[in-house]
């Protein structure tokens, strides 16, 4: 979901009566930090536990091996991050995943101290960015780390 903030950028932009962005200049700094954060630091963490919780599982039953699957990547870079997660990760690796995810409740708690919402006085692309986590979480069980944020799990 690496292109999730620009499809919502352009859907702010492309329906402008319902507005995204926050009003102020500084909220909307705030959304955009907020999306380049899942975009750079979530986004990853949450792929990398997916893949070893359920990449062997959703090969198996089906017609395509690994190097099917490699075979369909676009780059030769592509096709080592794939072959890595195919084979599963480290558990130094994965620890620093679910490091990332606690980091990341823990700043949402923080922020959502102050406001219902990640960026203003309103439901905006900030909020927005972290929808595509939230089943994540929730198959790997990281909403149990919520139960001692009220304010995050409320959002």
């Amino acid at each position: 979901y690496s292109e999730s903030s620009y499809i919502c950028e352009y859907l702010d932009e492309a329906f402008p009566e319902r507005p995204l962005m926050p009003e102020t200049a500084y909220e909307r700094w705030e959304a955009r930090a907020w999306q380049k954060y899942v975009d750079d630091y979530l986004a990853a963490a949450a792929s990398e536990l997916a893949w070893n919780a359920y990449g062997k599982a959703a090969l198996e039953g089906r017609n395509v091996g690994p190097d099917q699957i490699l075979g369909r990547a676009p780059t030769r870079e592509r096709r080592e991050v794939w072959a890595e997660a195919l084979e599963g990760y480290d558990e130094a690796r994965l620890e620093k995943a679910r490091t990332r995810v606690r980091l990341t409740i823990e700043k949402m708690e923080a922020e959502l101290q102050e406001s219902d919402w990640l960026a203003g006085e309103a439901f905006s692309l900030a909020d927005i960015a972290y929808i595509p986590s939230l089943p994540r979480f929730d198959e790997l069980c990281f909403l149990g780390m919520i139960d001692d944020r009220p304010r995050r799990a409320t959002w």
